[in-house]
């Protein structure tokens, strides 16, 4: 009886699952009405605009952080249409977001239960929480979901057309951020796979030709490196300071608040210590469970992608800075590799038969993960309307004295003694 009753529910579960996504993405574009959400590098990133567009302002020197200017671009470019506003913004997150899991749901469309794929995605907090922001992870998840696509067209039907997609679309995601040369090697790597038996038959021919593509690519690396924006990337691995150990720890604890589903620092304000017996241990064990999926398992993953994984991976895994955001990238891509063949059905995803512990534990993630990601989007959405809330929790509350001047004429703070005027100025002319 009681397994009837589990299958009647799964099936209902099942017939919900539109209306569920449904309401999921009518909640997401509630977060459009949000104020402009102003974090460190979005200050940079209209900075940049404002250089390109009418001079720098005040203080501001590109050369000495820069940032790729591919962002910046799509800034000037709603500056020159006269839709640079906080709407526009989230809403072309909002596209940009859609699309890239579109294209990896039709990747992977054959071995992964697009429902869960979808419900992973988008109750994820840092989905959730940088969706909203202007920042260039959305952009960047978008041109490099959309390589990926089109190499699989290439790979399919032979057009040129597809494969200079791809390439363009790489391009894209390399002016957004460095870490897009990433795609690059991917892909040709994933064009040599696909034609692995004429260049076996021709290899010296092709070798030479590798091994010039290859002399480019280390002179362009040397002579220009402020252009290809590697300057900043180089001298950041010269000073990594406490060792590899501690950047180590610092990105499994990204991948931690990946799999528990919320930010650590919430959790360590309750707990102190976390960090360590908690949030760093889940990080390793989501990283050996995708290892695993991608090397070990028997999966569908295209050669380009298992490529640029591993590229992308090695190029976070050495930088010193630390947040969860440098992962957006790679989540649809890494949420398609653990589902790889789960069960279509909805039933046994949300009833699964007690067999073990870890089918236990696997359980108890995913509920929790569902509880975190609606919580998240619930405070998200709250603080789209709440102004006090969002002046003293947006980016820690470092523009708290900005916002609340831009809300309610002054800062409400007793003890507020600066108002930076040019994130007023962001403030008061694109919301």
């Amino acid at each position: 009886m009681f397994k009837r009753a589990v299958l009647h529910i799964a099936e209902r579960w099942e017939a919900l699952s539109r209306p569920v996504l449904f309401a999921f993405a009518a909640l997401y574009l509630l977060n459009c009405c949000s104020p402009l959400r102003l974090e460190y590098d979005s200050i940079k990133y209209f900075a940049l605009k404002d250089c390109l567009e009418q001079g720098c302002p005040p203080g501001f020197n590109p050369v000495a952080d820069p940032h790729p200017y591919g962002y910046a671009l799509l800034l000037l470019l709603l500056s020159k249409l006269g839709l640079l506003h906080s709407f526009v913004l989230v809403l072309i997150n909002g596209l940009y977001l859609a699309y890239s899991l579109y294209f990896i749901k039709k990747i992977f469309r054959a071995s992964v239960p697009p429902f869960l794929f979808l419900l992973l995605l988008l109750l994820n907090w840092t989905v959730i929480k940088y969706f909203s922001y202007p920042l260039s992870e959305m952009q960047y998840l978008f041109f490099s979901c959309g390589s990926f696509f089109f190499f699989k067209r290439y790979a399919q039907h032979r057009k040129m057309g597809a494969l200079l997609l791809a390439f363009a679309f790489a391009g894209g995601s390399f002016i957004t951020r460095t870490a897009g040369i990433t795609l690059f090697p991917a892909l040709l790597a994933g064009l040599a796979w696909e034609h692995r038996e004429e260049l076996n038959r021709h290899r010296w021919r092709y070798g030479l030709l590798t091994l010039t593509g290859i002399l480019f690519l280390l002179a362009g690396i040397l002579f220009f490196p402020n252009a290809l924006h590697f300057t900043n990337y180089l001298n950041s691995l010269h000073q990594k300071g406490p060792g590899i150990g501690y950047i180590l720890s610092g990105h499994f604890k990204e991948w931690g608040q990946l799999l528990l589903n919320t930010p650590a620092g919430k959790v360590a304000a309750w707990l102190p210590g976390t960090d360590s017996w908690l949030f760093i241990p889940a990080g390793f064990l989501l990283f050996a469970w995708f290892a695993y999926g991608l090397f070990l398992r028997r999966t569908t993953v295209p050669v380009v992608i298992t490529i640029y994984l591993v590229s992308y991976c090695l190029v976070i895994f050495n930088w010193p800075f630390f947040d969860p955001r440098f992962w957006i990238p790679i989540l649809p891509m890494v949420a398609a590799i653990l589902l790889q063949r789960f069960p279509a059905v909805a039933g046994p995803v949300w009833f699964p038969p007690v067999a073990g512990p870890v089918r236990f534990l696997k359980r108890t993630l995913l509920m929790l993960y569902i509880l975190t990601g609606l919580g998240a989007m619930g405070y998200s959405t709250y603080t789209a309307f709440h102004k006090e809330t969002l002046a003293r929790s947006q980016a820690k509350g470092i523009f708290r004295n900005e916002y609340e001047t831009f809300f309610f004429g002054r800062p409400v703070s007793d003890t507020a003694t600066h108002v930076n005027p040019y994130v007023l100025h962001i403030l008061e002319k694109y919301n």
